[in-house]
């Protein structure tokens, strides 16, 4: 199991949600097909490769519930923007985390993305090197002192 969907499983367990991960030898067999009708939150959690690129596209978000909320902290080409970004414009998804994108650079998101606000948009923290938790402990301290005194820096999404 990937270490993510271990973390996301143990952090939704307090709020005794139904959790189903789902591990098929092909990602779009019928199993996955029928999973995605019963999922109410979509959170991805694969590697990249030639089977993955695209694993979730219009079919696949055309399956979920209507109101259902899709979170990709894999690789953003995992997910085929442009058609979340049509599933969030019609209202069949009501929302969307995100902490990876099809470009690793605030200059390749979306303008939508960053305009709506029913997405959520993080950085994508991947490594886990413990010589760099002095420094991005520093930073994120550094953003909350920022964020607390009116005066947020690196903000993706603007709520004013």
């Amino acid at each position: 199991m990937a270490p993510s969907m271990l973390l996301t499983l143990t952090r939704c367990a307090p709020f005794n949600l139904a959790t189903l991960p789902c591990h098929c030898a092909d990602p779009r067999s019928t199993l996955q097909l029928q999973f995605l009708k019963q999922t109410d939150v979509l959170s991805i959690h694969v590697p990249l490769s030639a089977s993955s690129r695209g694993l979730i596209g219009e079919r696949e978000l055309a399956l979920l519930p209507p109101g259902s909320h899709v979170i990709n902290t894999a690789r953003g080409p995992v997910l085929d923007t442009q058609a979340l970004i049509s599933a969030l414009k019609s209202g069949h998804l009501a929302g969307a985390g995100l902490d990876v994108f099809d470009q690793e650079t605030s200059a390749g998101i979306d303008p939508w993305l960053l305009a709506s606000d029913r997405v959520t948009l993080t950085p994508h923290f991947a490594c886990n090197i413990s010589s760099i938790y002095p420094s991005v402990e520093s930073e994120q301290a550094e953003n909350l002192r920022a964020w607390a005194v009116g005066e947020p820096v690196n903000v993706c999404n603007r709520w004013d």
